[in-house]
């Protein structure tokens, strides 16, 4: 593959994985703090991680009742936790005991759990099902441009339909969208911040399809200027947060003000993001290549874009 050719996948694989890590973010947040939704993904995303190391034991708790036993849940302590996401050990410890309080998670001698009654609830069932929507698409998206990785063979006794591994796909989505938070977080100095930038992208460039900026960056005069109350709206943070936020943005040369709102200019996504795109890349062939490995992807190509097969 040259090099021309390099830069392009990366470019079309950035803007299908930003698409993804925000929609992620968007139903799994629902009414709450994206920064709680964070944490609790990475307290989730470690307490099964012997689960999710283990193919039999992934399939085992795979699909919608499979909700790993609290037993088999590894605690996470708090100080782990900020140095996972990068956070400051105080600001993680403050929001943990504000989601104990509210019942969401629990704290051990060992570390934080979000409990099996937690996530054994029709709301985590049906978030389950959106996320199968939203990889679906992802991967038409990457087929469409020809970015999906070659086939993979089936593990041992993967899945026969979508639905019987749902709890599967949350749990590589979860870990896909944590190592992006990781390499957002670092690239970028602040979580929050990064994700703000990743909204902004999205609104400057969304009617411009995924093909348009193929092999080149969006031109600025392409963008469309998105307004802070607009990213606030998508991204559930207060608007004065998000102000406060741009502004500081806009000294640090991330972002530029213009007819009103706000965009980032072509020349700083060109000479930033460089690790992040690359880091992106080989995340997003990784995720695809679990789901096709576990079956889940399997009927993808042919099927009815957004219609989970929900088991009756």
């Amino acid at each position: 593959m040259d090099n021309g050719r390099v830069t392009q996948s990366a470019i079309a694989s950035m803007l299908v994985g930003r698409d993804l890590i925000l929609d992620f973010l968007r139903i799994a947040t629902r009414a709450g703090d994206p920064l709680d939704t964070v944490l609790m993904m990475a307290v989730i995303n470690a307490n099964v991680a012997p689960v999710s190391a283990r193919p039999d034991l992934q399939l085992t708790y795979g699909g919608e009742d499979g909700v790993p036993p609290d037993w088999i849940r590894r605690p996470l302590p708090i100080s782990g936790l900020a140095r996972s996401l990068s956070l400051p050990f105080e600001t993680v410890r403050r929001r943990i005991s504000r989601l104990c309080a509210a019942g969401v998670c629990e704290m051990t001698s060992a570390g934080v759990v979000v409990p099996k009654r937690v996530l054994d609830t029709p709301e985590f069932t049906q978030a389950g099902y959106d996320n199968l929507v939203i990889l679906r698409t992802a991967h038409g998206r990457l087929s469409a441009l020809g970015l999906l990785p070659p086939a993979v063979e089936a593990t041992g006794s993967s899945v026969t339909k979508e639905a019987d591994g749902l709890r599967i796909a949350a749990r590589l989505a979860t870990d896909y969208f944590l190592r992006m938070v990781d390499a957002l977080g670092q690239e970028v100095g602040d979580l929050i911040d990064g994700i703000i930038l990743l909204q902004l992208s999205r609104e400057n460039t969304r009617s411009l399809g995924d093909r348009a900026p193929l092999g080149a960056f969006a031109a600025d005069e392409h963008k469309r200027p998105a307004t802070a109350a607009a990213v606030a709206r998508e991204l559930n943070l207060a608007p004065e947060t998000v102000r406060r936020r741009i502004k500081r943005l806009v000294l640090e040369g991330r972002c530029s003000p213009i007819d009103g709102g706000y965009i980032i200019p072509q020349e700083h996504v060109a000479s930033r993001f460089v690790e992040l795109r690359a880091a992106n890349e080989q995340n997003l062939l990784r995720l695809f290549r679990l789901l096709e490995s576990f079956g889940i992807s399997r009927g993808w190509a042919a099927a009815q874009p957004g219609r989970p097969d929900r088991r009756a």
